[in-house]
């Protein structure tokens, strides 16, 4: 018998880890299962699974079928097709990130996504032709603080929420993710907005430089940002200003390249 509980900690919703855990049992198996089927998976009692069903089937997160066996539903397809949506944009920016890299003294370069309003994730990475200190996990939640990337997605956020909330956002970071005044900051963000693009020196990590642009869709939506980055002492000023430019066309390049599909496709 194999188990879907959870670890919990004081701080957790138990009805909700369980739910959760009936989702993963329904995900893995692949077929339609019994709610007795369920429960032994689970380990929750039968009374448990059926409250919980009722539950999730109220959001469309399972559907009942007739033989009273269950299935995932429809909710959970939506939640799924936003990773769909990663998968498109990496193959659209495959040829310009492989281009740029060639073009850009083979230094690595990396395709980004927003995960929600305080963290993103590298959905995609070249790594440089020389060696790098720091290596990027595809899809660890990073902290929208500091770095090229960050800069981009709060320069987003002010275009979507205004100054005043992106101000209450950097007051509320940890100390050790805002080692600068919150107005310093804000200028910072200022400067992207009124460039188009971010340029960060060691801010993320440290002894390594990046340039960031924006991936935007056909009514300004951002759909991703591609990153340049490399040591400090290779991306120095005189190879940003080399460089940005190859940046902003590859980055409009694909960005043109998703609406020609969106378009064929809608």
């Amino acid at each position: 018998m194999t188990h879907a509980r959870v670890r919990r900690d004081r701080n957790s919703v138990a009805s909700v880890e369980k739910a959760m855990g009936l989702l993963v049992e329904l995900a893995r198996a692949r077929r339609p299962l019994l709610p007795s089927r369920l429960a032994e998976l689970s380990g929750i009692s039968q009374t448990g699974v059926y409250r919980l069903l009722r539950a999730l089937e109220k959001t469309r997160a399972v559907e009942r079928l007739s033989s009273g066996e269950y299935v995932l539903g429809f909710l959970t397809h939506e939640l799924s097709t936003a990773f769909d949506g990663h998968a498109r944009v990496k193959l659209a920016a495959a040829g310009a990130m492989l281009e740029l890299r060639e073009t850009c003294g083979g230094e690595t370069v990396g395709l980004y996504a927003r995960v929600n309003i305080a963290q993103f994730a590298c959905i995609e990475t070249l790594p440089g032709h020389a060696p790098v200190r720091h290596a990027e996990l595809l899809y660890r939640p990073i902290p929208i603080a500091h770095g090229g990337t960050s800069l981009v997605l709060l320069a987003d956020t002010w275009n979507r929420y205004g100054q005043a909330f992106v101000e209450r956002y950097l007051c509320g970071l940890r100390p050790e993710l805002r080692p600068e005044p919150v107005s310093e900051h804000l200028k910072q963000i200022e400067r992207v907005r009124d460039q188009g693009y971010a340029v960060s020196h060691g801010r993320r990590v440290p002894g390594v430089s990046a340039v960031s642009a924006p991936l935007q869709g056909e009514f300004g939506q951002l759909l991703a940002i591609l990153t340049l980055s490399a040591p400090t002492a290779r991306l120095n000023d005189v190879a940003v200003n080399a460089w940005q430019p190859k940046l902003m066309a590859a980055a409009g390049e694909v960005a043109a390249s998703l609406r020609a599909r969106t378009f064929e496709t809608g």
